[in-house]
């Protein structure tokens, strides 16, 4: 067995649970996973819950089954389907660093998608592999700040596995 398809088993199984505690311990009544699911004709769950956003307006919809019943909008002679966005209730973030204040930093690409995850949902529940100490963590390089982040699990497991 090779060492990727162990990681994957960990993962799928480390999932599983996170998912399982999450949707048991909170009474949630659906689940919206990004990377796993995706709604074809818009920018997937992550683009749909942009914060603040009320809905998006994606332009590959139009003419297709999705687009039927929803309204059409027209910018610049193009016409756009208007998207009610998806809004998180839980977040589930995996992050490199944190502090007590729930401050994370990333490491690759679990920088694109985590921080505005982490800023749409009601509440944030970090996973990070490194717990500092407060002050250690330069405001430059935190694009969580912990405002946004209500949980901080510590879960060492050496390096990071997003590439």
């Amino acid at each position: 067995m090779s060492t990727g398809s162990v990681w994957m088993r960990r993962a799928r199984l480390s999932l599983t649970f996170a998912l399982g505690v999450v949707i048991l311990g909170l009474g949630v009544a659906s689940v919206v996973l990004d990377h796993l699911t995706h709604q074809p004709g818009t920018g997937g769950p992550a683009a749909d819950a942009l914060v603040g956003a009320a809905g998006v307006v994606p332009a590959t919809a139009v003419g297709t089954l999705l687009a039927e019943g929803k309204e059409l909008r027209e910018f610049s002679g193009r016409q756009y389907v208007l998207e009610e966005a998806l809004a998180g209730d839980v977040a589930l973030i995996e992050a490199w660093e944190a502090d007590r204040w729930g401050n994370l930093t990333y490491k690759s690409s679990a920088r694109n998608f985590n921080p505005v995850m982490a800023m749409a949902a009601k509440l944030t529940i970090a996973q990070a592999q490194h717990i500092v100490d407060l002050g250690v963590l330069d405001p430059e390089q935190v694009p969580t700040p912990g405002i946004f982040v209500q949980r901080v699990v510590h879960v060492p497991y050496g390096e990071p596995t997003v590439t």
